[in-house]
């Protein structure tokens, strides 16, 4: 026969601190366990699904960093060329500057040479010619 005593009440406070540590830490964990796994079974596609959207604005992000760095790349390229045609035109026009100045210093001394030469040839013209006239002649001038 069943008597009530304080046992009881013992006994009913055991039980309920029982339920309460299980259902924390075995009755929970369990049924989020359970859920997971009906989600997975119901829906499979739907990881693969969130990974091809996460794939794709990936690839999407890549490209456009990549693009990013091809337009860099070319205007990077454009002013490295601006650059050496702009060296290029200062390098021709000094070069000519300098060659203009050589030749224009070339034809000064040619010139003065030219001067030289043509004064010696007239001296010895002269000689020369006074020469020949006393040989032509037999007599001297």
């Amino acid at each position: 026969m069943i008597r009530l005593n304080f046992t009881l009440f013992i006994q009913m406070g055991i039980f309920l601190v029982l339920m309460l540590v299980l259902n924390r830490f075995v009755f929970r964990p369990m049924a989020a366990l359970l859920e997971e796994r009906d989600k997975r079974i119901k829906d499979p596609g739907a990881d693969a699904r969130g990974m091809e959207s996460e794939i794709e604005k990936m690839r999407l992000k890549y490209e456009a960093t990549l693009n990013d760095a091809k337009l860099k790349a070319i205007e990077e390229r454009n002013r490295l060329r601006k650059e050496g045609t702009d060296r290029e035109q200062e390098i021709i026009k000094s070069a000519y500057k300098a060659s203009e100045e050589t030749l224009s210093e070339i034809k000064g001394r040619i010139e003065k040479e030219v001067a030289i030469a043509r004064e010696t040839l007239r001296k010895e013209a002269v000689s020369l010619s006074s020469n020949m006239a006393e040989k032509l002649l037999g007599r001297s001038a």
